[in-house]
Order: structure tokens, then C-alpha cells, then sequence
């Protein structure tokens, strides 16, 4: 069966070669390598070639293909989750591809994505972290490939050395592309997925003629372990985790993948992209479920031994049956997993590429040519990234080996930690320009710590051993991501010009850190000796007291600033303007506000500030609370949130 394999391998080899020496003789500058340009080589024709290359694009054999073999026997049909959200995953992106190709045909040259990230926040430092983030993310993608394409076919091939299969692999991946350019993968996504095909009638052919020599049905099947087509909880252990983590990576991953933004920008017209998707959200559902139900049923043929992919377990069996369909099978399922790797692996190459050339090198440059998209140099520039690209994943495949990650641990790590692009460009999409100006920092961090997370959880699961703990990865990272972005829009919004509830937030900040604030109830005797110019504390960190429009009118327009219908005293830095010398220049004219102080009405209760120093407990003359106003009255814009919260840090309840 050796040369059948062989022979198998080397048709794929002259196939995909010859499809990229064929394309890239025609090439003539960078943008007939990378989509760049409008009408040049590297482009989309039809919705049929997108939807073809999308889903090829999904189909990863060693994420996809591997993976499901290799987690059969763990979660069984609960593998079709995998399916309901890819497709889901395809939708999501759906609804903003009509937007994406808008924006992206907006500029005079189609941008990359971290390029359009870049310029909608007004970030170089966005687009840089976020280019070196999405290439660290494929070129780890291309080692896993790599890694598991090796092991895979060095089990086919025993008398091969794995060197010489990795050196093999990685040489022809990016020979082909390196040569004939984005639009040598797309042809060849096409063939693949012609290939992927013939597969998926092959195995089952396989299935019902094992099958049938075998025992008949009824007896192989009793071979499946129990609850592999049921969907029961009992006994699959990290199940949630696992749902939660394949939700959190196929349904907003898509969205910020550099591949899908290639094939945006390569697609000439709006409806290849749209319809393209849509006819890719039926083609993946179909291919991913066959795929899902072979993995599942595999054991009716096979029984793998412990740490051996039921895939290989398989193999090894057809190559072993006698009569003319086995050879026949062989050659067609080899095919069809080698133009999957291959393929997978050129996409990811040719993403590296083009994000290496255009966000990190040329920012580099300091003379780029006029006219580089039609310049010779420039092409061979940006081949020979892609091939130092390549040689950079193959250490990768040595180190992940040696550091012992297995099949599931490279599909959570390394798409996980992708994933804290995503808030960026969905908020990208989704905001308006000023304010996205002003995120510029916090998306730098968003996306840092993302990525930072996704990895840091992967490695930290991989060193303590835990198998769960692994497939949240993407779920910290998008979170990580996600919560910085927040928390950037929250203080973006807070630091407006004038924006009161900021000085609000940092009024009370002021007032904890000087000891008041301290707010408990009011419930044994008391009264207020204001020390005055002796203290004057309150004056000094809250002073930005509420005030009515006649209170207005009395200190001043100067002195005031408003916030919707609120009007508050203009303080500076949280320290009352008309605070003079220790003493209140406005005492006989001072704001209610200022009165009440440190008294407090919270939920019809009294309450007082034990922070401050002139409350006295010698005798009872507390003010009755439906005399002080509501302490909601201090916040009211977004009152909820910050009431919510100021109550919770400064507020005792007895």
C-alpha cells in the first residue's frame, strides 16, 4: 500500500505545484501575489469560488479533521456542535461582510485588517501589536499542520524519515504559494474542497464494505462505545468547557480572521461576497457534519490502541484489506487529507505574508518605491517573506513536539488566542470614527491582553496537566479582550470635556483616600461642629456639589458647569473653587449640598459620613431625613451605575 500512498502524495505534489507555477508566471507585481488592488490577478471571480475557499478555509486537517477523530470517542455527537457553530460563525459574518467590503473598497488601496484597525482607531501601535499577534497565531497554525501532518503520514510511512516528511510537507506548502500568490490558493481551495469531497464518498463506501465482510451491521456496530451517538452528560468530563470554548472559537472568530478579510478584498464584487457566504454556511454545515458522523462511526470498523488517532487506526486497517477498493480508497482519502493540509497551510501562509509585507515591513522601510504594486522587487520581497515565514513554522513544529501540545491543545491555544481581535473589529464596524480615535489605547491593551491570556491559559493548562482547563483559552482571551475594551469606552466616555460623572468618580476616589466617604448609619445621637478653616476636608475632595438654577444665579455662571439638565459647581481637580484660605467664600450663599453635608438620605434611611471629623456624639441633633435629599440626586447621569457602585465602596449597612 506504500506506493499507493506515494503515488497519491506525489499527484497532489505536481497538482498543486503546477497550479501555482501556472498562476504566478502571470504574475507581474505584489498586487498579483495579495489582494491590494482592484482587477488584478489575485482576486475572487464568483460566489462560487468564495464559498469554496471560505470553507476550505475551515476545513484544517489537523483542527478539523483530526481533531474530530481524535475526540470521538470523548464527546461523540456532541462533536456536531462544532458543526451549529461554524455555520452560525459564517452567518455572524455574513451580517457585517456587506459593510466590511464597503469600508475596505472606501480606500484608495484595500487595506489589510490590521491595517483598517489601525487607521478606524487612529493606532499604528494597533495595527503593529495586531499584525505581530495574527502572524504569531498563523504561523503557529502552520506548525500544527505541520506537526500533525508529519506524525500522521511518518505512521503511513515507516521506513521515511520525519525529518524528511516535515522538510517535504513545509517545502511544497510554500513553494506553491510563494510562487503563484493568493490566487494559486484560491484555485486550489477549489480542488481541495472537489477533493474533501470524494472523501466523504469514500470512507462510507469503506464503512459498508467492512462492514458488510465483517459481521454485518448489527454486530459492528455494538463495537461504538457506549453514548458516542447519544447526547449524554454522564461520564464526559470538561463537556461544558468544551462547548463553551468551540462557541466562543467558531462563531466570532471568523469575523476577525485575516484569511476571510484576503478573501473580502479579493472578491470584485459586493454579491460574491454575500452570496458567497451564504452558499459557504450550507456547503460547511454538510461537510462538517459527514465529517463529524464518520469520526463517531469509525469505530464500528476500528478499535484504535491507547495514543493512536482513530484516523491512522483506520488507514492502517484499509491498507491491510484485500481486494481492489482498498487501493482505491487509500489513494482517495490520501488525497483528499494531504490537499486539506496543504491547502489550510497556504491560506495561513499567504495570510503571514501579506500581513508581514504591508503592517511590519514596509512601516519599516524608509524608501518605498512609487507604483510597489507593480514593481518586480517588491514581489520578490514579499516571496521571500512568506518563505522565511515558513522555515520560522517549521522550528515551531520542533518546539510544539518537544513541549508535548497535543491536537486539541494547538486548536484552543492557538485560535483562542487570536480571538482578542474581534471586540476591536466589531466595535471598528460597528462605531463612529471620533469616538474610536479615542479608544486607541485601551485596543492596544484589549488586544495585548487577549492574546497574552488565550496563550498564558494554554501553557499554564498544558504545564499543570489539566485537559479541561484548555478549552477555555479562547474563552479568557475574548473576555480579557473584551473587559479592557470596556473598560476603555467607560473612561473614554468619562474624560469627555466636562464630563461630571468623571469627576464624580474621581471625587469619591479623592474623598476614600482622605478618609471620608465612610458613610454608616445614623442611628444613635449625634450632631455637627464644623471645624471649619481647621479642616475644610470635605471642601477639598468634594467639591463638586449639585446645585439648583436660583442657587445659580447666586454664585455665578463662571462658577458652574452643566451635564444634561444637572447642574454642578466648576471645580478644580475635585477642590471647590471658593474655598479661600481653610474657609468658605460662600458660606451665607453655600449650595443645599453643602449644607446637608456629611448627612445622607439613602433609601428613606439617615445615614452620615463617619469620615468626618466635626460629628460630635455628646447630644442629638441629627436633621430629619425627608429634610436631606435623596443621595441618588448627587449622580444624575447614568445614575444608576454610579449610585450602584458608590454605595457598594462607601456605603455600610447595618
Amino acid at each position: 500500500m506504500i506506493p499507493i500512498i506515494i503515488s497519491s502524495l506525489g499527484l497532489v505534489l505536481i497538482v498543486y505545484l503546477g497550479i501555482g507555477f501556472a498562476v504566478g508566471g502571470r504574475a507581474t507585481g505584489i498586487d498579483d501575489l495579495l489582494p491590494m488592488g482592484r482587477g488584478k490577478q489575485a482576486r475572487v471571480n464568483n460566489s462560487a469560488e468564495f464559498s469554496a475557499s471560505t470553507v476550505a478555509t475551515t476545513i484544517s486537517f489537523a483542527m478539523v479533521i483530526m481533531a474530530f477523530f481524535d475526540l470521538a470517542a470523548w464527546f461523540g455527537i456532541w462533536l456536531l456542535w462544532t458543526v451549529v457553530t461554524t455555520a452560525g460563525g459564517l452567518l455572524f459574518v455574513r451580517f457585517f461582510a456587506g459593510k466590511i467590503w464597503d469600508k475596505m473598497n472606501s480606500y484608495e488601496r484595500k487595506p489589510t485588517l490590521h491595517e483598517f484597525l489601525g487607521s478606524q482607531y487612529d493606532s499604528g501601535a494597533l495595527a503593529h501589536v495586531g499584525a505581530v499577534c495574527t502572524s504569531l497565531g498563523f504561523l503557529g497554525a502552520f506548525a500544527a499542520e505541520l506537526t500533525v501532518g508529519s506524525i500522521f503520514f511518518r505512521d503511513l510511512l515507516p521506513g521515511i524519515a520525519p525529518w524528511v516528511i516535515v522538510l517535504v510537507l513545509s517545502t511544497v506548502a510554500f513553494l506553491y504559494t510563494a510562487i503563484g500568490g493568493f490566487r494559486a490558493v484560491i484555485v486550489t481551495d477549489r480542488v481541495q474542497m472537489f477533493s474533501i469531497w470524494l472523501l466523504l464518498l469514500s470512507l462510507p463506501t469503506f464503512y459498508c464494505y467492512y462492514i458488510f465482510t465483517h459481521g454485518g451491521w448489527s454486530v459492528c456496530f455494538a463495537n461504538i462505545p457506549e453514548g458516542t451517538l447519544t447526547f449524554s452528560t454522564q461520564g464526559r468530563v470538561g463537556l461544558l468547557s468544551f462547548m463553551l470554548g468551540i462557541f466562543v472559537i467558531n462563531v466570532p472568530t471568523y469575523l476577525s480572521d485575516m484569511s476571510v478579510w484576503q478573501r473580502i478584498a479579493g472578491a470584485q464584487e459586493r454579491e460574491t461576497v454575500t452570496r458567497g457566504l451564504f452558499r459557504g454556511v450550507f456547503s460547511a454545515s454538510v461537510t462538517w457534519g459527514a465529517l463529524v458522523m464518520l469520526a463517531c462511526m469509525v469505530f464500528m470498523i476500528v478499535t484504535p490502541p491507547d495514543g493512536e488517532n482513530p484516523l491512522i487506526t483506520l488507514l492502517k486497517t484499509v491498507s491491510q484489506t484485500s481486494g481492489i477498493l482498498a487501493p482505491v480508497v487509500m489513494f482517495i482519502i490520501v488525497i483528499g487529507l494531504y490537499g486539506a493540509m496543504l491547502s489550510t497551510a497556504s491560506t495561513q501562509l499567504i495570510a503571514v505574508s501579506q500581513t508581514l509585507y504591508v503592517d511590519i515591513f514596509s512601516k519599516y522601510v524608509k524608501h518605498i518605491p512609487e507604483g510597489r504594486e507593480r514593481s518586480r522587487k517588491e514581489l520578490i520581497i514579499s516571496r521571500w517573506i512568506l518563505v522565511i515565514a515558513a522555515i520560522t513554522s517549521t522550528i515551531l513544529v520542533q518546539v510544539f513536539t518537544i513541549a508535548g501540545f497535543t491536537i486539541k491543545d494547538l486548536v484552543f491555544a492557538i485560535y483562542g488566542s487570536q480571538l482578542g481581535l474581534c471586540p476591536l473589529v466589531l466595535m471598528a464596524l460597528l462605531g463612529k470614527g471620533e469616538k474610536l480615535k479615542k479608544l486607541s489605547t485601551s485596543a492596544v491593551i484589549a488586544l495585548s491582553s487577549g492574546f497574552i491570556v488565550g496563550w498564558g491559559t494554554a501553557i499554564y493548562a498544558q504545564v499543570v496537566g489539566d485537559g479541561t482547563l484548555i478549552f477555555l483559552a479562547p474563552v479568557f482571551s475574548l473576555a480579557a479582550s473584551s473587559l479592557f475594551l470596556v473598560i476603555g469606552i467607560v473612561v473614554a466616555s468619562c474624560k469627555q470635556k466636562e464630563h461630571v460623572n468623571w469627576i464624580l468618580i474621581k471625587s469619591v476616589w479623592r474623598a476614600r483616600r482622605k478618609g471620608l466617604y465612610r458613610i454608616v448609619p445614623a442611628d444613635k445621637p449625634m450632631r455637627l461642629d464644623c471645624l471649619m478653616d481647621r479642616c475644610s476636608i470635605c471642601c477639598d475632595s468634594i467639591g463638586t456639589p449639585v446645585i439648583t438654577p436660583e442657587e445659580a444665579k447666586r454664585i455665578g455662571d463662571d462658577a458652574v458647569m452643566k451635564s444634561d439638565d444637572a447642574m454642578f459647581i466648576r471645580s478644580n481637580d475635585c477642590v471647590c473653587p471658593f474655598l479661600k484660605k481653610g474657609l468658605c467664600s460662600i458660606h451665607a450663599i453655600r449650595p443645599n449640598s453643602c449644607r446637608e453635608y456629611p448627612w445622607y438620605n439613602i433609601d428613606g434611611r439617615l445615614y452620615y459620613d463617619k469620615g468626618c471629623p466635626g460629628v460630635k456624639y455628646d447630644k442629638d441633633e441629627r436633621p430629619t431625613v425627608t429634610d436631606i435629599e435623596p443621595f441618588e440626586r448627587f449622580f444624575p447621569k447614568k445614575q444608576g451605575l454610579l449610585v450602584r457602585l458608590t454605595k457598594a465602596i462607601c456605603v455600610k449597612r447595618y
